[in-house]
């Protein structure tokens, strides 16, 4: 099998990164919506901007806000036209109310750290700390509405400052039924011509350390409408235990400025343009590089609806590729649309689709490919006595469709490479403490093929701990 893997390894290794991507990608997929969907009752506990979106009938607000004037201290009352305003997005309707409350019981901690949720969600970071420093002197608050201000408050107090640095890292370990993606048969085809490989020594098994950093820091551009300049960093790291020569390192890079469009008219609708660039090495070597040029955007056309269009193209380098190799250096074009909708306080839909065009030099090097993503993200009580977060369960499917232009003629003059590949798992997200929480995702993937040195099935499983900031 050594000579499957000098022939393709260009290919196995595209997928390796592929499916080691997707579980990165679905790990943050899982963090951003759990962070999104806290469970919350109509008490003054209950974080506001994380509840389901209640009915935005303008009549029936216009009813609670005339009894929230004749009964100014009922906080349920209040809390009730609140939530109806948060689902019309008229956050400045349920600052008032709140505010009403707050005048008649001005030692109400809950209500202050409800205040500073909400004008971080106007984006006005300095009157949210100023609630959150007036909620944070005193005892009381329920743990749900603790965790929540414990995620806002720093960005509101870096925000202030004009500066935010925040991410992630994670290490464990990874097990995979075909670390090698070597084909499921023994069948190798070279020239139009079937090969059986009767010792192949490379097949099977294998585990590796992994290391996923990150970190994402934002500068306040200064105006009125609240731009930022942002710049995000990825690291990805593999130390295998058996194929050492398929231990992988990545970096990638993003900057550039975020502008929202309209805070008052269109709160959170924004806009970024952005530079990329990045490096994959293989075994210690660098194998490809990149850079470009995109822009997406932030739409959330209703409180449980968010849409982010993007595109992004990029030159892409890859070092020392062989003639049999399906890749090679050229551009890469790439459109997507991502959406995030939130069924109920614990469960949101999160999908994407993806159209990318690669063209390099050759017709069996160049190709269209579509993907078509979907995870179900479900919070469910945590049964840890010490850790007051819900559990997050996240299924999902992910589905890939490869044409390429032409036959390769060192592989098969005759066909044109097809593959179809779907992915299938769960990411489960188990949270120790505020920052600290255990990430396990298990995959199963399989790869269909016109061509038989592609078909392949694998099975992973991944695991290990991760530390917010």
């Amino acid at each position: 099998m050594a000579l499957h893997r000098n022939v393709d390894l260009l290919t196995m290794l595209r997928r390796g990164l592929r499916l080691s991507a997707i579980a990165a990608a679905a790990l943050a997929a899982t963090c951003s919506a759990a962070a999104a969907a806290a469970a919350a009752a109509v008490t003054a506990d209950a974080p506001l901007v994380t509840a389901a979106p209640a009915s935005s009938d303008l009549a029936a607000r216009d009813a609670l806000f005339r009894r929230s004037l004749k009964h100014p201290t009922d906080v349920p009352l209040a809390l009730a036209y609140a939530r109806a305003c948060v689902a019309a997005r008229d956050y400045e309707g349920a600052i008032g109310a709140l505010e009403r409350v707050l005048y008649y019981m001005p030692d109400d901690k809950a209500i202050e750290a409800q205040l500073g949720l909400l004008y971080a969600q106007l984006s006005s970071q300095q009157m949210a700390k100023q609630y959150f420093d007036a909620a944070s002197i005193g005892e009381g608050l329920d743990p749900a509405l603790r965790a929540k201000v414990a995620e806002v408050a720093p960005a509101a107090n870096e925000a202030v400052a004009g500066r935010r640095l925040f991410g992630t890292l994670q290490a464990g370990l990874r097990a995979q039924s075909n670390a090698a993606f070597n084909p499921d048969s023994n069948i190798l085809r070279l020239s139009s011509q079937d090969y059986v490989l009767t010792h192949p020594h490379d097949r099977g098994a294998d585990g590796n350390g992994f290391e996923l950093a990150q970190i994402g820091y934002d500068y306040d551009l200064g105006n009125q409408r609240g731009d930022v300049l942002e710049a995000r960093i990825a690291g990805y790291a593999t130390e295998q235990f058996r194929f050492t020569d398929l231990d992988v390192g990545l970096y990638d890079v993003t900057v550039g400025p975020r502008f929202f469009l309209s805070p008052g008219g269109l709160p959170g609708w924004s806009v970024k343009p952005y530079a990329a660039g990045g490096q994959v090495f293989l075994a210690g070597q660098r194998y490809l590089g990149s850079g470009g040029a995109g822009v997406i955007a932030d739409m959330p056309v209703t409180p449980a609806l968010l849409l982010q269009p993007g595109a992004e193209v990029r030159g892409v380098s890859f070092s020392n590729v062989s003639v049999f190799s399906s890749l090679n250096s050229g551009a890469t074009a790439t459109v997507s649309l991502a959406g995030t909708a939130t069924l109920k306080p614990w469960l949101s839909l999160v999908g994407r689709v993806c159209y990318t065009r690669e063209t390099a030099a050759f017709d069996y090097q160049s190709f269209n490919s579509t993907a078509e993503e979907l995870a179900v993200v479900a919070q469910v009580p945590g049964p840890l006595p010490f850790a007051a977060q819900p559990w997050t369960v996240s299924p999902y499917l992910k589905l890939l469709q490869t044409q390429f232009d032409g036959p390769n003629p060192y592989i098969d003059a005759a066909t044109t490479r097809r593959d179809g590949e779907v992915q299938v798992g769960f990411v489960l997200d188990t949270p120790l403490n505020g920052r600290f929480d255990l990430v396990t995702n298990v995959q199963y993937a399989a790869v269909s093929s016109s061509i038989p040195n592609d078909r392949l099935h694998n099975f992973s499983f991944l695991s290990g701990p991760r530390i917010r900031f």
